[in-house]
């Protein structure tokens, strides 16, 4: 085993330290997902992670959304 792995893999999340970090429940991530909203997930050894910088990217954009739109 690669002694890189853990070092590879701290920046992301599983959907509960997601959510934790959105503030919101994890079935919300798991419904926004269905629903193609929300922070970008990948599947790391058949497990659903989040990387901590798509999270911050799409807080980003959200931002960028709302301030377009006069909010």
């Amino acid at each position: 085993m690669n002694n890189d792995a853990p070092y590879l893999v701290r920046d992301y999340l599983n959907k509960n330290d997601a959510a934790a970090a959105l503030g919101i429940h994890p079935f919300t991530l798991k419904r926004w997902r269905m629903r193609g909203y929300g922070p970008q997930g990948v599947k790391l050894g058949g497990r659903l992670r989040y990387r901590k910088s798509d999270i911050e990217a799409w807080l980003a954009q959200l931002g960028k959304e709302q301030q377009g739109a006069g909010q």
